[in-house]
């Protein structure tokens, strides 16, 4: 009886690194629906709730970062490194993988570069326009490395790189055109912790908001002890056209609901945006590695998808100011939403997952690599 393929998928610290490896996981369990799937994380990391709430088996190894900290945690990524490559060697030796997949962070660095030595195929997802430090230093170690921004390509080895775009949940490609009313529906959030800056112009901006009679709310505040400082206020606001969260459990619905959305420019939220279409005000947060947010956001921006407001120029009045800019030109914000949807793509996990299988399969292996 023949074996069943594993697969190893590893990436975490942050949603962003985990989603794309839900995304390619089911699209590989489609492609081949005999396969095993395996995730590797941290305990610590966001990974540990996301990948079992999703159904799949998780095992953790020790790693940690390293890059712009002080020399105590410089000392324990070495620690941690070592450690995490003797626990990855016995991991792979006993799931034996087919292949091994990483999406970022920094566990992909041990749990990689083992595969590597122990001669498994290892393949890379990217989701931002400049790459991380983690996918800079293993891609030359991949036989393949997925791109979601084809600007990322210049970072990596010659012939193996694939613009793919990010892998997202199949949710998200089932969002419709919301009908149109009278009413304009804006939705704002800063990832799972939130965003000081945001929180701080949200706050702000209430009395102005309150001034628009059609203007319906949806807030994220975020884990940043600022959700009762919002709730307050917008006591006044009417509560039949405002909801306030700690944190959005369902994306996809609150994205079908929005008709423009501000947010952080992080890749996989600009992979969300672009498949459901939805017009944005995209604030990148100033201190994201290499500033790369900045120039994922600039990408939307020259696409005509976005409009951008640095960090240090986000407040309450800027906000309002855009958000009324865009409420009164709505051909502007129908172009915006149609500019977005061209950036989409929701086949990408399902490419990924093809050219992987092709590649171990050698059939067509070699095809479509730049």
């Amino acid at each position: 009886m023949a074996r069943r393929s594993t697969y190893i998928i590893t990436g975490g610290g942050t949603g962003g690194h985990v989603y794309p490896g839900l995304a390619i996981a089911g699209a590989l369990q489609s492609a081949d629906p005999d396969c095993k799937i395996n995730f590797v994380g941290t305990k610590k990391g966001i990974e540990s709730q996301l990948v079992p709430g999703a159904g799949y088996n998780i095992s953790y190894v020790s790693a940690s970062g390293a890059r712009g900290l002080g020399f105590t945690a410089q000392v324990m990524f070495v620690v941690n490194l070592f450690i995490g490559i003797i626990q990855s060697f016995t991991l792979l030796l006993k799931l034996r993988p087919k292949a091994v997949i990483g999406t970022g962070g920094f566990v992909s660095v041990p749990v990689l570069l083992t595969a590597f030595l122990l001669g498994y195929p290892v393949f890379i997802q990217e989701q931002n326009s400049i790459p991380g430090s983690t996918n800079r230093l293993l891609g030359k170690y991949a036989k393949r490395i997925y791109l979601g921004f084809e600007s990322a390509k210049k970072y990596f080895p010659i012939g193996r790189t694939l613009a793919t775009g990010n892998p997202v949940r199949a949710e998200f490609g089932k969002i419709s055109a919301r009908v149109a009313d009278n009413s304009v529906n804006l939705l704002v959030f800063g990832g799972s912790r939130g965003a000081r800056t945001i929180n701080r112009a949200v706050a702000d901006a209430a009395n102005d908001f309150l001034k628009l009679p059609h203007l319906n709310l949806h807030l994220q505040t975020g884990d940043m002890g600022t959700h009762a400082e919002i709730t307050s206020a917008y006591s006044e606001f009417p509560v039949d056209r405002i909801n306030i969260d700690s944190y959005i459990n369902d994306m996809p619905s609150a994205l079908q609901w929005a008709d423009i959305v501000v947010c952080r420019a992080g890749a996989m939220t600009l992979a969300e945006l672009a498949v459901a279409g939805k017009p944005s005000i995209l604030v990148p947060y100033p201190y994201a590695t290499d500033d790369h947010q900045f120039y994922n956001a600039s990408d939307f921006e020259n696409a005509g998808a976005a409009v951008v407001i640095k960090d240090d120029s986000f407040n309450g009045e800027s906000m309002f100011t855009t958000v009324t800019a865009l409420i009164e030109d709505k051909s502007r914000l129908a172009e915006m939403g149609k500019s977005c949807a061209a950036l989409g793509r929701i086949d990408s996990a399902e490419v990924i997952a093809e050219n992987i299988l092709g590649f171990l399969n050698n059939i067509n292996g070699e095809s479509n690599v730049s």
